[in-house]
């Protein structure tokens, strides 16, 4: 097919005004075209983020997308040659498609994996024809655990809506979802609570003073059952999203795994403590924050992120290092339904898939090093999330809990 009809077809393909003749002209030469350069020129024209149509008939075969991908990577291995860099491995998947291609995406792998996971009738996991449900994992849920004042825990998970306790002066309310408390405490009527989410759970919390707080998998808080002193003084682990309540008199300040500390006013920012690629992450959206750490001190702003080394050597007085090119809208992902991927390690992408879907990564050759870029939605099973990653040559077997890298 010459080049100019090519682009005039995958244009209306955009538009989603192809007629059934030309989705079967579109579709057959996509499968059998062997010209990268009719491939290139798509891939400038198009933009990776818009969203593309789905037709309802599978027109296009996994050769298809496996032709496309080899292409990619031949392409993708030239130009590393070239520059003397390592392949960037991408990988896309959302609600309505999945793509997973090498170093170089091209857009026509969009359409090689239109028909996928998300296409399948509601409530069935895609798998492949041998696989079992057993060997799948539900997305995370809300739920964490209370451990209050004197010990005793409670699940949140299946709580309906109403009074839970009474700590001290303090009610302790379950109110969709998030668990409030409503403060009457003087001083000496204080406890302490902790909020944990184990693996797969997450679960959002409004402090005594109104703050309120969004927990992330794996990550605990722990906090007074009222704000009576000079402060409002908070402990994290793991990683949490804060709105602060304003209250000049009273700063907020955030103890980050005994490594950093956070003080503010009235803001909103993520702190992230995993310490996945050995730093504690704060991410200001709104107001002003200062970070206090072993390398020193520093008030970032809005759109700036403050990062510590979370394994900290007392007496270094390297400073903290500002980021201040922040994507904001990947920061904040986890707490609105997606993960997002950009120049990732492999290693961190799997260790956010393993506490979200309650998992234990396991490497059967040692760690791959592959880089991934795209989002996918939260929602997915862990067999989905597999099989768009399957497409890029990143094979997994599940055993239990354990999931095994088999690259």
């Amino acid at each position: 097919m010459e080049q100019q009809r090519f682009i005039y077809l995958f244009e209306r393909y955009k538009q989603g005004i192809l007629t059934s003749e030309e989705q079967n002209e579109f579709f057959m030469a996509v499968e059998n075209t062997n010209d990268a350069a009719v491939l290139q020129a798509i891939a400038t024209m198009a933009d990776a983020s818009a969203g593309y149509p789905v037709f309802e008939e599978k027109s296009l075969t996994d050769a298809a997308f496996n032709r496309i991908i080899n292409i990619d990577k031949t392409l993708a291995e030239e130009a590393t040659d070239n520059k003397n860099k390592k392949p960037l491995v991408r990988l896309l998947i959302n609600s309505r498609w999945w793509v997973a291609a090498a170093s170089v995406l091209l857009i026509l792998a969009v359409v090689a994996y239109l028909w996928s996971a998300k296409n399948a009738q509601p409530g069935k996991t895609v798998v492949n024809s041998n696989q079992q449900l057993s060997n799948d994992a539900l997305a995370g849920h809300n739920g964490a655990v209370l451990t209050l004042g004197n010990g005793e825990q409670v699940m949140l998970d299946s709580l309906g809506n109403g009074v839970i306790t009474k700590q001290g002066k303090t009610t302790v309310l379950n109110r969709n979802g998030q668990l409030v408390y409503d403060a009457t405490a003087v001083k000496g009527d204080v406890l302490f609570n902790t909020m944990t989410t184990p693996k797969g759970r997450q679960y959002q919390l409004q402090l005594p003073d109104g703050s309120k707080v969004w927990l992330n998998a794996a990550s605990s808080i722990t906090y007074p059952t009222a704000f009576t002193g000079k402060e409002r003084s908070v402990i994290l682990t793991g990683e949490a999203y804060f709105e602060v309540a304003k209250d000049k008199s009273k700063p907020f300040r955030v103890n980050v795994n005994n490594q950093s500390q956070v003080e503010v006013l009235g803001t909103h920012f993520n702190i992230n403590s995993y310490g996945d690629d050995g730093k504690i992450k704060t991410t200001l959206l709104e107001g002003s924050v200062k970070v206090i750490s072993y390398e020193g001190k520093v008030v970032i702003k809005p759109g700036q992120q403050a990062q510590v080394s979370s394994a900290p050597q007392p007496g270094n007085k390297k400073g903290i290092a500002v980021n201040t090119n922040v994507d904001l809208e990947m920061v904040m992902a986890w707490k609105n339904g997606s993960f997002q991927f950009d120049r990732t390690p492999l290693s961190q992408v799997l260790n956010q898939l393993s506490r979200w879907y309650d998992v234990q990564v396991v490497y059967e050759h040692g760690v791959p090093d592959i880089r991934l870029s795209g989002e996918m939605k939260r929602d997915l099973r862990l067999a989905q999330v597999l099989k768009g990653f399957g497409k890029i040559g990143v094979n997994f077997r599940i055993e239990g809990k354990k999931l095994i890298v088999l690259l």
